[in-house]
């Protein structure tokens, strides 16, 4: 019996583990890349230019370039990871 609760305790340790492996790298690559993107630079700098606004991006593409679903799954993932540590955590104490 005591084997058998032992693996059962084991468990949710393991499928955190599988989980981080491929979550955590990549969240570093997202991360990195959304650093370095540079965005539209005005190659002008008149007065024309610069109130027209050509090159500013509107507050709608700002947040549907943030929120795709490739984001959303990874937010979802490590919501999913934190709960984990909190019921590892919360096992572990009893």
């Amino acid at each position: 019996m005591a084997a058998s609760e032992e693996n059962s305790a084991l468990f949710p340790i393991f499928i955190l583990t599988i989980m981080a492996i491929p979550i955590v790298p990549y969240t570093i690559t997202k991360l990195c890349r959304f650093a370095t993107k540079k965005s539209k630079s005005i190659h002008c700098h008149c007065s024309e230019c610069s109130k027209s606004g050509k090159y500013r991006k509107s507050i709608f593409k700002r947040i549907s370039s943030v929120s795709t679903c490739s984001n959303f799954t990874l937010l979802l993932l490590w919501v999913v990871m934190i709960i984990l540590v909190y019921y590892i955590k919360s096992m572990s104490g009893e």
